[in-house]
């Protein structure tokens, strides 16, 4: 599902678990970037919005070796 569809229908619970599955994906080897693609849909509730950096925060701190 791209991120698009995912923020407009979003739930903030259905976000976390989204951005905590993309972050498991995503982060082994390094490098990956969370993003919410190339812009925001209009339709996207701000308190979804919102949520994306401190859930970053919580789920894509990478621990040191």
């Amino acid at each position: 599902m791209d991120s698009v569809n995912v923020l407009l229908n979003a739930t903030p619970e259905s976000l976390e678990a989204y951005v905590r599955d993309m972050l498991a994906c995503g982060m082994p080897g390094g490098g990956y970037i969370l993003s919410t693609a190339c812009s925001v849909a209009p339709g996207v509730k701000p308190e979804i919005l919102r949520q994306l950096v401190p859930l970053a925060e919580k789920y894509g701190v990478y621990t040191e070796a």
